[in-house]
């Protein structure tokens, strides 16, 4: 993992949001960042190399949401800058998700 992604990960481990979520989750042919399976949520972290990679990742988000999945993007920049302000983002939009009954099983 990323330095952004481990320090994310502090904030949001352990059920810390309220939600179950798991870090570097397979998901059909994707490795997730982190994954909510109670909001169908892949949460990914966007670093430099993200420009250079927008149209692979444009195909991966249309086949994510194809399947169900919502996708959380953050910056790699905002995560440095302030994991928990970034983690409180993600949690507000998680609950969004869960209210809205886009969420499953909580594994």
């Amino acid at each position: 993992m990323s330095k952004p992604e481990v320090l994310l990960w502090l904030q949001i481990r352990n059920d810390q949001l309220g939600f179950r979520i798991k870090r570097q989750y397979s998901f059909g042919p994707y490795i997730l960042d982190f994954y909510c399976a109670k909001a169908h949520a892949a949460i990914e972290v966007d670093g430099s190399v993200h420009s250079l990679r927008e149209k692979s990742d444009e195909a991966r988000d249309t086949w994510l949401i194809a399947n169900g999945v919502t996708v959380i993007r953050v910056s790699a920049r905002s995560v440095l800058q302030s994991p928990l302000a970034v983690a409180l983002e993600i949690k507000e939009q998680l609950e969004a998700l869960s209210a809205k009954g886009e969420g499953g099983s909580d594994e």
